[in-house]
C-alpha cells in the first residue's frame, strides 16, 4: 500500500468524528426519508384555498385562468379557437368527447381540427401540430403551489400538441389538483403501474430571460396559454 492509499476505516474516521461519534459505527441506521421531507407552503389549505393559490400562480406566470363546469367546458373552449383562428389540434382523451370538446372544437376552430392520432406517425402528427393555431389538451395533475400543470406523454397525447401551437388550453379537472410536486409524483405512482417515458410540466407560456436578463416568451413554445378549470366533482 502506497502512502497515499488509505483503507475505508481510515477513510472514514475523520468523517466519523466530525459527526461526533468515537469511532467509525459498525452498522448504518436507515434513514425514514419521510421525515426529510421539507413542508410546503400549501400544507393545512383547504381545497379551496389550493386552487386560489393554484389560479393566482398560474396568472402570475402570464397564463389565462378561468373557471366553468363540465356542460361549460366545450363553449368555452369553441369560443378561444373561433378568437385564435387557423386549425387545431387535441388530445385523444376521452373527457374531451365525454364533455363535448371535441365536437365544439371540429365545428368552432376555422380551418378544422385534428385528433391526435399516434397511428398516423410521428410525422405525420408533429406536422399537423406544427401547422395548428391551437393546441387543446387535459392536464393530468395540477400543482397548487406554482400554478404548473403536468402532460404525461402517451399514445393519445403528444407533447407537440402543448408545445408546437401557437395557443395552449389546458383543462384542468378540479379533481386533479395536488398541493404539490411531491403530491403530483405520488398521484402519478399511483395512477400508472410503470413510470411514464416523459413527464411535460408546463407553467404559462414559453419564455426565456437568457439574452440580458430580459424576458421573451413563445421563443421555443406557445405564446398564449388558457387553463380552463374545469368543477368536475
Amino acid at each position: 500500500m502506497s502512502q497515499h492509499d488509505v483503507s475505508m476505516e481510515e477513510f472514514l474516521a475523520p468523517i466519523s468524528k466530525a459527526l461526533g461519534h468515537d469511532a467509525v459505527p459498525e452498522t448504518v441506521v436507515k434513514i425514514d426519508t419521510d421525515e426529510l421531507i421539507p413542508a410546503h407552503i400549501s400544507d393545512g389549505l383547504s381545497a379551496e384555498e389550493r386552487m386560489e393559490r393554484f389560479c393566482a400562480e398560474a396568472e402570475g406566470a402570464h397564463v389565462n385562468v378561468s373557471h366553468t363546469d363540465r356542460a361549460g367546458a366545450a363553449r368555452a373552449v369553441a369560443d378561444i379557437a373561433a378568437t385564435a383562428g387557423g386549425s387545431a389540434v387535441f388530445d385523444d382523451e376521452p373527457l374531451l368527447d365525454e364533455w363535448g370538446v371535441a365536437a365544439a372544437l371540429e365545428a368552432a376552430a376555422p380551418q378544422g381540427a385534428w385528433r391526435w392520432d399516434a397511428r398516423a406517425g410521428r410525422d405525420a402528427c408533429i406536422e399537423k401540430a406544427a401547422a395548428a393555431q391551437l393546441g387543446v389538451t387535459v392536464a393530468d395533475a395540477a400543482i397548487s403551489e406554482t400554478g404548473t400543470i403536468l402532460q404525461v406523454v402517451r399514445a393519445g397525447h403528444g407533447r407537440s400538441v402543448s408545445l408546437l401551437p401557437t395557443v395552449h388550453v389546458a383543462l384542468v379537472p378540479a379533481s386533479r389538483l395536488e398541493p404539490s410536486m411531491m403530491a403530483v409524483m405520488h398521484a402519478v405512482r399511483e395512477r400508472y403501474d410503470a413510470m411514464p417515458s416523459q413527464l411535460v410540466f408546463v407553467t404559462g407560456p414559453s419564455n426565456t430571460a437568457d439574452i440580458e436578463l430580459v424576458r421573451v416568451e413563445g421563443v421555443h413554445g406557445p405564446l398564449t396559454v388558457h387553463y380552463l378549470v374545469v368543477d368536475d366533482a
